[in-house]
């Protein structure tokens, strides 16, 4: 259902292929098809069904993937005018269909959208700012058509530890702008300020 340009886990992924199946969509550099992307519940209205939870959680591997995303889609169905993006809702669809993205071994996209005119990442993280690498040729394909387990475990580690540290790096973002303008008073204060020539 979905292709993967990103791969920020690249360092960890420990495949012989060019590529790995996933459940994880990874939003910056993506591509999908038509008839994938007419199924997107940009509400996940049909978290509500019992047989959707169901699914979706048979599908997952754990049940701290489970806890994690079950608390997640509840959130959207709950206030879905809160959602600012795709990605969580994209997620949502592809995990109901059981859907599949593939993921490159070598990250091909370098995210450039970070800055004031940003939607969502006005603050650089110099993190997410990965190198993109050329895949090798001729490609090297998995021998099965499903995910990837040891791999998405990783993607799924990453990102529920980058969920609970989020409100600490927003926090610590606005404490930089903070100190910066303080910088920046005290810089002018020095300079408007006549130096005293008293002898030492």
């Amino acid at each position: 259902m979905h292709i993967n340009g990103t791969n920020n886990l690249w360092r960890c992924c420990k495949t012989p292929d060019s590529y790995f199946f996933s459940k994880y969509v990874i939003p910056w550099g993506w591509a999908s098809w038509r008839r994938a992307w007419k199924l997107l519940e940009a509400d996940c209205h049909s978290w509500q069904e019992s047989s959707v939870q169901s699914n979706i959680q048979n599908y997952l591997h754990s049940s701290a993937e489970s806890e994690h995303w079950s608390t997640i889609f509840s959130s959207i169905k709950k206030h879905p005018d809160k959602l600012t993006g795709y990605d969580y809702a994209w997620q949502f669809t592809c995990l109901k269909y059981n859907g599949l993205a593939i993921t490159p071994t070598s990250n091909l996209i370098t995210n450039i959208g970070f800055g004031s005119g940003a939607t969502h990442t006005q603050q650089i993280n110099y993190s997410h700012i990965i190198p993109a690498k050329a895949l090798k040729f001729p490609l090297s394909h998995p021998t099965e058509v499903k995910a990837n387990p040891e791999i998405d475990e990783w993607i799924f580690r990453v990102h529920a530890l980058y969920e609970e540290a989020r409100p600490w790096h927003r926090r610590l973002n606005q404490y930089r702008i903070q100190l910066g303008a303080l910088r920046q008073r005290l810089f002018k204060y020095s300079i408007s300020r006549p130096h005293d020539n008293a002898p030492i």
